[in-house]
């Protein structure tokens, strides 16, 4: 769950309170052009502007504070970035306790059924690190063959993997 109110991590979550009700998509688009996102609807046609609405009015049911929130976040953060203020003040790193198992050992196996089991609960992002322009690529780091006479790329072995989990853990729900 989110951290309380109170710790450093509540400076960078967006808006406060409950999400917003439901918004038409007349009303999403007044409320984006309310808080200055008129850029958003540049250059897209009739079809892409509707499905932009779509998925603003769905955040702004999701959100805290809604979409005013968000944006009021951002900038915000924007701001103090700018000004050189560290959101991260205040946090100690420290090395997680964990656990080495050995895989023939009766307790990995058992973490490995529990883990499986959890997978459904479970969503996956992938921070793709940006282009490959020091290693001599012009394109994104994940799209690089993994082997030389293959035609797969790295992103595609992420994707299985994660569909092969998403298989092996039943499923689960799309996310909202």
């Amino acid at each position: 769950g989110l951290p309380p109110p109170s710790s450093p991590l509540s400076a960078l979550r967006g808006g406060s309170g409950p999400p917003p009700q439901r918004l038409s998509e007349d009303q999403v688009r007044s409320k984006l052009l309310e808080l200055g996102q008129d850029h958003l609807f540049e250059g897209l046609n009739e079809g892409q502007q509707r499905g932009l609405l779509r998925q603003a009015g769905e955040l702004n049911t999701q959100l805290p504070g809604g979409l005013e929130g968000y944006v009021e976040s951002a900038r915000r953060l924007l701001r103090e970035s700018a000004e050189g203020v560290n959101p991260f003040s205040g946090f100690v790193p420290t090395v997680p306790s964990g656990e080495i198992l050995d895989p023939e050992a009766p307790e990995y196996i058992q973490m490995e059924m529990a883990g499986q089991q959890e997978l459904k609960h479970t969503g996956f992002v992938l921070v793709a690190g940006g282009l490959g322009e020091r290693l001599g690529y012009d394109g994104i780091k994940v799209s690089l063959p993994l082997y030389e006479a293959e035609r797969r790329c790295f992103l595609h072995l992420y994707i299985s993997h994660i569909l092969d989990m998403q298989r092996r853990g039943g499923g689960g729900t799309p996310p909202p």
